[in-house]
């Protein structure tokens, strides 16, 4: 996949109070959810920012106000077609998607799915992950990409780094990080 990708990014709901008002038909939901989107802005948004995450659309599987409904957000989850690639933001999203087993962060699952730890402040997966290190394999499953050549191989590149400017492929980046540990980007 290269160019212009659409990917979605997917949250749980809004925090806000509890509502007693209905859940609109996922269908609807979908509609007005992706005209809102979600993470527009604040902490959340920088620390997904943080390990490379990049979107072109956004939304939340549950409108505000409303508790977790698992089976709410599986029906909504299960109408999203259309997207190159889907960031699911922790395990109650991924779980939606019907993704069983513990949460491989940063990995490309079903050459469709990756999965960041909701970047809620109350969420401690934050305080235990090697940011720099879940940054790289988020960037690398998006597979964003223009067809540069790697420096070292001469393949085609995956990400360009940022203390050197160099472009290289996801097989050299491992041996050309420790040089001097700098942040990839997409090149």
């Amino acid at each position: 996949m290269s160019g212009a990708a659409r990917i979605l990014l997917v949250g749980e709901r809004i925090s806000l109070t509890e509502s007693q008002a209905t859940m609109p038909a996922p269908s609807l939901w979908i509609k007005r959810a992706l005209a809102e989107g979600c993470f527009h802005d604040g902490a959340g948004r920088v620390k997904l920012e943080s390990v490379s995450c990049k979107w072109t659309h956004s939304m939340n599987l549950l409108p505000p106000g409303h508790g977790w409904d698992a089976e709410y957000a599986a029906s909504v989850a299960a109408k999203l077609t259309g997207y190159d690639r889907l960031l699911l933001l922790g395990r109650r999203v991924q779980a939606a998607f019907k993704i069983p087993g513990q949460p491989q962060w940063g990995r490309l699952i079903d050459d469709k799915f990756v999965i960041v730890p909701h970047p809620s402040g109350l969420n401690r997966v934050w305080n235990t992950l090697d940011v720099g290190s879940l940054g790289y394999r988020v960037l690398m499953s998006l597979d964003v990409w223009v067809t540069t050549r790697c420096c070292i191989c001469d393949q085609p590149a995956r990400g360009q780094c940022a203390e050197c400017a160099r472009h290289v492929c996801m097989s050299c980046w491992p041996l050309h990080r420790p040089a001097h540990m700098g942040v990839i980007g997409v090149a």
